[in-house]
């Protein structure tokens, strides 16, 4: 629960009101966790500023005949007059305006650009609009701004920084080009076009080329936070929500701070928008300890959509003592949706779809291809995954997914789905994590309702953690489950499978340990799945199966229907025994190898229930564990055949071990096998098939 303590710590920092953006009692709330929460303020010289002309290049305005923007003394005109405290009627008129440039303008000299971290330039960039939002129009007309320098201590618990500070209005057909940002001090949102996009924003048609230096807050290459991605009903209302659209990101995202708290993303750091086309091709880098979730295109969304997005960049973690404290994706580092605050912000949808990730992406506690963390947490509505692929190499210090590292559902089913992964794709080899799959490397699930239909996973994976599988690596229902219906159909797993522990062509492990009853309203099944990858344990200790490595779903009604595997179960040799040697007495090391599901057990680190069984729970009418319609046409291999009294080996055609104490009964129902001795590999049980 690291990342919901987290996020709920930078609500309290960031937004007073939940999603909706700058109230009139923003306030600064620094102490985070019952002591004074240090932001790094840094020894800066006082910023010179660009003289403003004394007039526009031409035009009135007006949508007709725009004001003309021709040189950076020009440029800074829009903030005089906006911020005209003599003429109040000026600041609105020139707020709302129409800016049109009419060439590309340098502010600074950019000779010595790569050097401006150290030794700034000669003029800083005032933000445009000051404290109120710019609700105009500036239409870059394919020129480009070089030479953007903003470096400043935020004193204010909401400040925003960029080429405009808050945007109501558009920007569009801008370049922005060798300019560096920094922003240190108090919490802030701060992007290269700008800083907060709030209701009805929109940036399209632009590009960025920035060096960006991250401490506390939320930071992209386009924008820092966005706002409104609301709902009329059920459907998002487009009209309002701020807008990104055919935007390229090209510079370097990198924070600064230790222990900082930040989002970090390609175009927006943090909020709910909609987000067409956008593509990185640069890099997002967090360093230190930081409680983070970084992206691609996207630090944090909890609302909106991004479809047709693209990350060819970099997204990586770096240097955490803890292992547990940064989300990586290479579209978003988290999606997150929850019950806080008001009616529409419980009601939201969030959508990500046909996205593509090519780039290298490295988490910390978790990694995926496009999503770091997936949360529904208590939310009304559904968070969607559909259509996307990832072919970038992916890694985590412990969940790595190609789709997601992370998903974890609590939310409210009056609606129905709450979370859905649908026709995605990981085309790439994964290997660097403890639990590795081809789309979610780790499934938690409390209440409501997962769907993960017609995905597929074509690259190799393997882990020398616990866990590795082609569509799921480790389930868990945490706590007592409860209105929590889970499912995984048409899925297909092709690549081979390498784990030293629990391996699965669909699922690695599976496990309910708190359901000492049966729950309420909770199903789980695997339908119509297919593996035609090779699967190789190494363990002394394990379960591996052409479908369901282990399922240990104590408790908690599970059905297998309608699933095949034709790939080989392979027993590699095996870790020293001398390994397990103190616990031989009082364990049974047994490697279980089944052609649809390796181990019906209570999930242990090493197996201690398999002399628990009772005869009365296996084929048991109204069994708890249903495998019906199953076909295995795969082989098994054992490189190391030796049993000993308290080492064994169990094969099966359907099912290499069972444990039938209470809570794992379980039937099987018109299945078939080839190529194995037995249906069920227990010897002391009838066997559950007949083979053809």
């Amino acid at each position: 629960m690291k990342k919901l303590l987290v996020l709920l710590l930078v609500f309290s920092i960031v937004f007073v009101a939940g999603c909706s953006g700058k109230t009139d009692t923003d306030t600064d709330t620094s102490d985070t966790s019952g002591s004074e929460y240090e932001y790094e303020q840094r020894d800066l010289p006082e910023p010179v500023y660009i003289t403003p002309a004394e007039k526009f290049a031409g035009g009135k305005g007006t949508k007709e005949s725009p004001y003309k923007i021709s040189s950076a003394e020009e440029l800074a005109l829009i903030n005089e007059k906006i911020n005209n405290k003599d003429n109040e009627e000026d600041k609105t008129d020139y707020s709302s305006a129409y800016y049109v440039l009419t060439k590309d303008i340098q502010l600074n000299d950019t000779t010595d650009y790569e050097n401006w971290a150290k030794s700034g330039p000669e003029y800083s960039w005032m933000p445009i609009g000051g404290t109120d939002f710019f609700y105009g129009v500036i239409d870059g007309n394919g020129h480009t701004i070089t030479g953007m320098y903003i470096n400043v201590n935020n004193d204010s618990s909401t400040g925003e920084y960029g080429f405009i500070e808050n945007l109501r209005g558009t920007v569009k057909n801008l370049n922005i080009d060798k300019s560096f940002i920094a922003v240190s001090g108090d919490t802030a949102s701060v992007g290269a076009i700008a800083g907060r996009m709030g209701s009805e924003a929109v940036v399209s048609d632009c590009s960025v080329n920035a060096l960006m230096y991250a401490y506390d807050g939320n930071f992209g290459g386009i924008a820092g936070n966005c706002d409104n991605a609301t709902l009329i009903g059920t459907e998002l209302n487009d009209s309002q929500a701020s807008k990104i659209e055919n935007c390229v990101f090209e510079g370097e995202i990198i924070s600064q701070k230790e222990n900082a708290f930040t989002y970090l993303g390609g175009i927006f750091g943090y909020g709910d928008a909609i987000i067409i086309d956008c593509t990185n091709k640069g890099s997002v880098k967090c360093t230190g300890n930081n409680s983070d979730s970084i992206g691609g295109i996207a630090g944090l969304i909890n609302g909106g959509s991004m479809s047709g997005c693209k990350n060819e960049g970099i997204v990586i973690c770096e240097d955490s003592e803890t292992g547990d404290t940064c989300d990586a994706g290479g579209i978003a580092g988290t999606a997150f949706l929850t019950s806080t605050g008001s009616e529409g912000y419980m009601n939201r949808k969030l959508i990500i779809e046909n996205c593509v990730n090519k780039g290298e992406v490295t988490g910390d506690m978790s990694g995926g291809g496009i999503v770091g963390e997936t949360v529904n947490d208590h939310n009304d509505w559904c968070i969607t995954i559909s259509n996307c692929t990832n072919e970038g190499d992916v890694s985590a210090a412990k969940y790595i997914g190609g789709i997601t590292g992370r998903l974890s559902c609590s939310g409210n089913n009056d609606n129905g789905d709450n979370v859905v992964i649908k026709n995605c794709v990981n085309k790439a080899d994964l290997s660097k994590g403890e639990s590795v799959a081809g789309i979610v490397g780790h499934l938690m699930g409390e209440k409501g309702d997962v769907k993960i239909e017609g995905c597929k996973n074509t690259g190799d994976l393997s882990t020398e953690g616990q866990n590795c599988a082609g569509i799921i690596a480790y389930w868990l229902m945490e706590s007592d489950p409860e209105n929590c219906r889970i499912s995984v159909s048409n899925c297909s797993n092709s690549g081979d499978i390498k784990t030293t522990y629990t391996g699965g062509g669909i699922v690695a492990s599976m496990s309910s340990p708190l359901a000492d009853t049966e729950p309420e309203n909770t199903e789980i099944n695997i339908l119509n799945c297919n593996n035609t990858g090779d699967i190789t344990t190494t363990s002394m200790d394990s379960g591996v199966g052409g479908v369901i490595g282990v399922l240990g779903m104590k408790n908690t009604p599970v059905t297998v229907d309608g699933c095949k595997n034709s790939g080989l179960v392979f027993i590699d040799d095996v870790v020293a025994k001398e390994d397990y040697e103190e616990d031989l007495d009082s364990v049974v090391l047994a490697r279980s190898a089944g052609g649809i599901i390796g181990k019906i057990s209570d999930f242990a680190e090493v197996s201690v229930s398999f002399n628990e069984s009772d005869e009365k729970n296996v084929n048991k009418k109204n069994a708890l564990f249903v495998i019906k319609n199953c076909e295995n046409t795969g082989e098994y291999k054992l490189a190391d055949d030796k049993e000993t009294e308290n080492f064994k080996n169990y094969l099966g055609g359907i099912i290499g071990y069972a444990c039938a104490a209470d809570g794992f009964s379980f039937s099987v129902e018109n299945c078939t096998y080839e190529n194995y001795e037995r249906g069920l590999g227990n010897k002391e049980f009838e066997d559950v098939a007949a083979a053809k």
